[in-house]
Order: C-alpha cells, then sequence, then structure tokens
C-alpha cells in the first residue's frame, strides 16, 4: 500500500482515502509510520463505527451540527454562545465586551502600530510609473 490507508464502509458507499502515513515519535524515542487524517476524515470514520462506545461522540456530533445550523439561520446565536462559553471560563465582562467589539490586547495594538511588526513596504512614486 502507498502512502494512503484505504478504510473501506460498506455503508456508506463510498471509501475514506484521506488517511495518510508519517513517521512520528514515539514513547520510545523511536519514529514509526502512523495513520493520520484530517479532522473531517476523523469525524466521518467516527460516524461509521458502528459501536455502542461511539455514541457519546456521535450525539455531540449531531447536537454541534444542529447548533451550527441554528447559527446559520440566525447569527445573533453564535455571538450569544461565544458570550455564554466565555463566561464559563471565567472572562470578565470588559474582556468579554473587548472581544465582541472587536478589540485586542493593548500589548498586541502596540506591537502592531510599532515599525518592526511589518517588513518595510516600498513606496513608489506617481513619476515612476
Amino acid at each position: 500500500m502507498s502512502d494512503s490507508l484505504l478504510f473501506s464502509v460498506s455503508y456508506l458507499s463510498e471509501s475514506v482515502t484521506n488517511c495518510h502515513r508519517l513517521k512520528l515519535l514515539a514513547a520510545d524515542g523511536k519514529k514509526y509510520l502512523t495513520d493520520v487524517a484530517d479532522p473531517e476524515t476523523i469525524l466521518r470514520l467516527v460516524q461509521s463505527v458502528p459501536s455502542p462506545r461511539a455514541e457519546l461522540i456521535k450525539l455531540w456530533l449531531a447536537k454541534v451540527g444542529y447548533e451550527r445550523m441554528q447559527d446559520m439561520a440566525d447569527p445573533s446565536l453564535s455571538v450569544d454562545r461565544a458570550r455564554q462559553f466565555w463566561q464559563q471560563h471565567g472572562r470578565s465582562e470588559k474582556w468579554i465586551q473587548q472581544r465582541m467589539m472587536g478589540g485586542r490586547k493593548p500589548e498586541i495594538n502596540s506591537l502592531i502600530a510599532s515599525d518592526n511588526f511589518l517588513p518595510p513596504v516600498k513606496k513608489k512614486h506617481l513619476k515612476d510609473k
């Protein structure tokens, strides 16, 4: 088999071929070929697992998918969800409001304002054209 590993799932009517093998460092300090995949492929594989142990993840996927559909119908719901998430993680109302308004932390603003943030841009004069 080449660089991709073929997973065959009979009831999906298509094969998942977005898995690759990379040499990753193991606990013993050696590198071994390991199957890897992008998040979309992994989630599709989880959906196809016919095991009760996969049910919690499948329920979570269904919940998140439903929330995303709600957000598409009413974008203000995603803003409310973000606010609630930040509150649950102990963020202050000032911090939350700053993020909601698109603000950055003061140290980031000073970095962006400094001359070292971006490489110099050559300015063209009108007569150069």
